[in-house]
């Protein structure tokens, strides 16, 4: 799978291919047009964040406490507003968002699923794992080597990509994962 996240990265290159050709018309040199790939990648992110998620919103006011309790595409905020609890597990409201997305493409998942020693962020139909790294995972790249082997060695099959990378290319990170299920 790292040759995939290798292949979503180039994607995002090639996006951005058109814009640097332009800019480099206009005569900017390296450093400005890295600046701009830089701006790209995080408006993209933005974007990812700032999505609405209207059904969530317009569903909110039809559902009982249990039903939202149970609803795991909600922010922190709007189950804060209505005194509900995070029903997951989650980490960071990324993860919020991509459990949103697995559910509308029905995609069947488990979160924060103990196997073994370790935690996993999403099980996805009981073989395939997705792990999504911020940051502070480049401190712990050896131990998620060992984890990895580990769960590897259970017969699972492992895609961990950065969130960065999720927020950037959510649709093809769906993609991938429905083409892993086929």
């Amino acid at each position: 799978m790292k040759e995939i996240t290798k292949k979503l990265r180039e994607e995002i290159k090639i996006e951005f291919m058109p814009l640097a050709v332009q800019l480099r018309k206009e005569g900017k040199d390296d450093a400005d047009i890295i600046r701009v790939l830089q701006d790209f990648k995080k408006i993209k992110v933005l974007k990812f964040y700032r999505k609405p998620d209207f059904e969530a919103a317009k569903s909110l006011f039809n559902k009982t406490k249990t039903d939202i309790e149970n609803r795991g595409g909600l922010t922190q905020d709007q189950l804060n507003k209505y005194n509900v609890k995070l029903p997951y597990g989650a980490d960071s409201k990324i993860e919020l968002r991509f459990l949103d997305m697995l559910e509308k493409e029905k995609i069947p998942y488990n979160f924060q699923v103990k196997i073994g020693f370790y935690r996993v962020d999403f099980l996805i139909a009981n073989y395939l794992i997705f792990e999504g790294d911020g940051p502070q995972h480049a401190k712990t790249k050896d131990y998620d080597k060992q984890r990895d082997m580990y769960l590897e060695k259970m017969g699972y099959k492992i895609f961990r990509v950065s969130w960065e990378l999720v927020a950037q290319l959510p649709e093809r990170i769906i993609d991938v994962i429905k083409d892993e299920l086929i």
